[in-house]
């Protein structure tokens, strides 16, 4: 989708923040932390392995 600025960050927010969400997982880059509301947002790399896979 773009680079690991925080602007693709947030534009990747603005993409999927109408949907339902109960967790969104992700690694531990910064750029989420601040834009992924912390009631939503896991930060672990065993939920995200698989998926990068």
């Amino acid at each position: 989708m773009g680079d690991r600025s925080n602007e693709t960050a947030k534009e990747f927010w603005e993409t999927i923040k109408q949907h339902e969400m109960k967790k969104i997982a992700s690694d531990h880059w910064k750029g989420y932390e601040s834009i992924i509301p912390k009631k939503k947002y896991l930060q672990t790399k065993s939920e995200t392995f698989t998926v990068e896979g």
